[in-house]
């Protein structure tokens, strides 16, 4: 049993079974981290209140932190701020993972400290289908999943949310999640900040894991928190026609007015002006490579 120097990152909300469903396949690899590192996000179902338990813990030590409602972007970097190991891994409460997909990751995250990397994913409910690294596609900044096409780490334009991982230095040098309400576009986000940064996104399909791809969330995601996402997404990494087109796509959802509002009112300008000063890459070459 190889023990590798990772914490993996859970936020949990409301997750049911599904969250003790997700850390028995981790205890059933060959490949453990040194810590779990759970982060109930403010659970109304009990998902995590017999944690130690409902799961086989005695292979690893899980860490349970409980709070009220941040969202995936406020509960992962709460978790990332407690981890111990040099490595973190982001994971969806809704997996189940395979022998081997840890130390796949890990392997290409030393083969450079800049390298973010996110595994192949098969949806739960289409076991045939595998993606692995995902695109931007249309103007609203949504992706779809990379088919599989080889065995060799690949780059790609996004690292899905549902399992990413990479060095806790590096993640904390890209500077965390932003500031995302709720729920949404927070991988996008982070993915371009990162690549824009210098990092390299790496699709790996030797790693395997399990996604159950929900069609309706157990917990409330207040559409105008989905719009804000994409608004904030865009105007801190787009440009030039490309910003206008997505906005102009944006404004017709019903509440575009009232969080473009709030988010000018807010420190956009600021995370802006950051996120240019420290770019090394421009957004151009990215859609010219990933588009």
């Amino acid at each position: 049993m190889n023990r590798l120097p990772v914490t993996i990152v859970i936020s949990a909300l409301n997750e049911g079974k599904s969250l003790a469903e997700t850390i028995n396949s981790i205890g059933a690899t060959t490949d453990l981290p040194q810590e779990i590192v759970v982060v109930d996000d403010g659970s109304i179902d009990g998902c995590c209140d017999e944690l130690p338990n409902n799961v086989n813990t005695s292979p690893m030590n899980i860490v349970l932190v409980t709070q009220k409602r941040l969202g995936i972007s406020g509960a992962r970097n709460v978790g990332a701020s407690i981890a111990k190991q040099p490595f973190l891994v982001f994971l969806d409460a809704h997996c189940l993972v395979h022998s081997g997909w840890l130390a796949s990751l890990v392997d290409v995250i030393e083969t450079g400290q800049q390298n973010i990397v996110g595994p192949a994913v098969r949806d739960r409910n289409e076991p045939d289908y595998i993606g692995c690294g995902a695109r931007l596609v249309g103007r609203e900044l949504r992706y779809e999943w990379n088919p599989v096409q080889n065995k060799y780490p690949t780059e790609i334009g996004i690292i899905p949310g549902g399992c990413m991982a990479l060095s806790r230095e590096l993640f904390e040098n890209i500077g965390g999640f932003d500031t995302m309400r709720h729920y949404g576009f927070e991988d996008v986000e982070f993915s371009l900040r990162a690549w824009r940064l210098g990092t390299r996104l790496l699709g790996v399909p030797a790693s395997r894991i399990e996604h159950w791809f929900r069609t309706c969330q157990p917990f409330e995601v207040p559409y105008a928190s989905f719009t804000y996402n994409a608004i904030r997404t865009a105007v801190l990494h787009l440009t030039g026609e490309r910003l206008k087109d997505t906005l102009h796509a944006l404004s017709r959802h019903p509440d575009f007015m009232p969080q473009m509002i709030d988010l000018l009112s807010g420190d956009i300008f600021t995370k802006k002006s950051v996120n240019d000063h420290r770019a090394c890459r421009d957004i151009q070459e990215y859609f010219a490579a990933f588009g």
